[in-house]
């Protein structure tokens, strides 16, 4: 049964969802848990907070990675080039 629902959401083929958790952002950067919500602490990953839960827009963080020569969770976002 190959059933189609309204965009972002999960489909009986598992395909990507629009919205994620800590934990599947953590999976999509190949970095822990305790990374993401590091860098989220300090501004470099854009969430939206659902009650006490953390949730992030596939696209935003796709556009992130695409918009930056790197991501830095090391030194709290700040860029050391000028």
């Amino acid at each position: 049964m190959n059933t189609t629902e309204r965009q972002g959401e999960q489909t009986d083929n598992h395909e990507m969802v629009d919205v994620m958790t800590a934990e599947e952002v953590a999976t999509f950067l190949r970095v822990n848990r305790k990374t993401i919500y590091e860098a989220t602490a300090n501004g470099e990953i854009p969430c939206q907070k659902v009650g006490r839960q953390l949730r992030f827009n596939r696209y935003a963080l796709i556009a992130l990675l695409n918009n930056q020569d790197h991501i830095s969770f090391a030194n709290g976002g700040n860029d050391e080039r000028s």
